[in-house]
């Protein structure tokens, strides 16, 4: 299974890096900041319910294929 995916890049504030996600309907994000980076871990994020949790590195592709799966199950994503 593919996973399209998006690096944001741009030395912009976390707030309009999320607004920007929101609007363009990604279903996921992944955080990867120093804290993160220091502790060995991601934290991802499912847009739609606003769960968040941190994950190690290690785990975050199984959290986010058990959630695409999920979200395959419902209606068809639209691109």
């Amino acid at each position: 299974m593919g996973v399209k995916a998006q690096l944001y890049t741009e030395p912009k504030k976390f707030k309009a890096k999320m607004n920007y996600a929101d609007r363009i309907a990604v279903p996921f994000v992944a955080f990867l900041g120093e804290d993160e980076v220091a502790g060995g871990v991601v934290s991802l994020k499912d847009m739609t319910s606003g769960e968040q949790e941190q994950v190690s590195l290690s785990a975050a592709s199984r959290w986010l294929m058990d959630k695409v799966c999920v979200l395959n199950q419902g209606a068809p994503i639209k691109g």
